[in-house]
């Protein structure tokens, strides 16, 4: 399921660590954190409206059955969907 979520390179095992490195930090901000992902955002918003249903749906999976860190990444990640990211409306 990761391979088929770094495929769609909305994120990558560098933008984990970018992102472990500002959690694991005692003086982090949760702007910060935000900051760290916002490259993620930028090329969520690139992918096709096709791909976006089909990227939420692995990472929704993803979300659910991972117990390593890159957990918490994609939990941080999906909050940014649940709180306003949307796709634009089709114009």
């Amino acid at each position: 399921m990761e391979n088929r979520l770094l495929g769609f390179h909305v994120y990558s095992k560098a933008d984990i660590e970018a992102f472990a490195a500002i959690f694991f930090d005692p003086k982090a901000t949760q702007d910060r954190l935000y900051a760290a992902l916002a490259p993620c955002v930028d090329r969520f918003k690139g992918l096709t409206v096709n791909e976006r249903p089909d990227f939420r749906g692995q990472l929704t999976n993803r979300v659910t059955d991972d117990q390593d860190f890159s957990k918490y990444f994609l939990d941080w990640f999906f909050d940014r969907f649940r709180a306003g990211l949307k796709d634009p409306e089709p114009g």
